[in-house]
């Protein structure tokens, strides 16, 4: 079903909630690889949205976005700082019909086999 939606989607962004920044690294290159698309750098920031110029320690989010215009296309990642438990990746497509479509949370590793 994911990878009907790619697609259809003209904009994507995914929500990993992992337990370290290599595990969340790694979870954006499968799914990047695994939907075909573009990697870019990622902004390693506090909890509030400042860089940082060092790694952190334990669990993170990482936000991957990813957008279409007729004249550009957009990427843009940051990782920061998760004290919360949940671990997955929220998947959250924008699809010609106009609706908020969010699904999730998938395993980290869906996409490790492809």
């Amino acid at each position: 079903a994911i990878l009907e939606l790619r697609q259809e989607m003209t904009s994507l962004r995914l929500g990993i909630m992992a337990p370290s920044a290599l595990s969340a690294s790694e979870t954006l290159d499968a799914w990047l690889t695994g939907l075909d698309l573009p990697a870019t750098e990622v902004q390693v920031v506090d909890p509030d949205n400042q860089p940082l110029d060092e790694s952190i320690e334990g669990s993170v989010y990482l936000k991957y976005s990813y957008a279409v215009k007729p004249d550009e296309t957009k990427i843009s990642a940051y990782m920061k700082p998760y004290p919360f438990a949940g671990r997955g990746v929220l998947f959250n497509p924008d699809l010609p019909d106009g609706e908020m479509h969010m699904y999730g949370d998938f395993p980290l590793a869906l996409f490790e086999e492809i």
